[in-house]
């Protein structure tokens, strides 16, 4: 995949700099980077633009959106175990490199080679010592302290979205 952000009338897109800052991941079930261009010019519908992007490791199979959503498919329990225990542990490695992902969602869980679960789209990310809250991602995936603000811990928010995803995986 490769994802655009158009350039801000301040510079380079906020997103682009918070993704791109988190490159150099190494764990099966988080997507890498592949490669980042901070400002290329690119032509848009309304002209020529300045945009930033980020190359990810192909994931063949798409996202489990896509698998729910399109495709109707229901996941054994065996295979949602699979899934779920895939997503803990990209988790915890995110986790142990000081990183909340804060965005955990099906459009945000690729099926890779293998069909392995890699985690993708850093957009929103934190790391777990900052002192605020800063992103917001979708709703029905979010803690009820991440919708109102007073989150002190990311790392929880995180494993309660996972949770919610176990729900999904189960259920479609």
């Amino acid at each position: 995949a490769l994802k655009a952000y158009p350039h801000t009338e301040d510079g380079i897109h906020e997103r682009y700099k918070r993704e791109s800052k988190f490159a150099k991941f190494a764990h099966p079930n988080v997507c890498k980077i592949v490669h980042s261009i901070p400002e290329k010019l690119a032509v848009h519908t309304s002209g020529v633009k300045k945009y930033s992007f980020i190359l990810l490791e192909y994931a063949p199979y798409g996202d489990f959106y896509e698998l729910f959503k399109k495709r109707r498919a229901l996941l054994s329990e065996k295979l949602a175990r699979t899934y779920f225990h895939q997503l803990i542990e990209g988790i915890e490695y995110l986790h142990s490199k000081n990183i909340a992902h804060l965005d955990i969602k099906c459009e945000n869980l690729l099926i890779g080679e293998g069909f392995k679960l890699k985690i993708t789209d850093f957009d929103l990310s934190q790391y777990l010592d900052d002192e605020r809250l800063e992103s917001r991602g979708t709703v029905c995936y979010r803690a009820p302290e991440v919708i109102d603000s007073s989150c002190k811990d990311f790392a929880k928010a995180d494993v309660y979205s996972a949770g919610i995803m176990l729900f999904v995986l189960r259920s479609g």
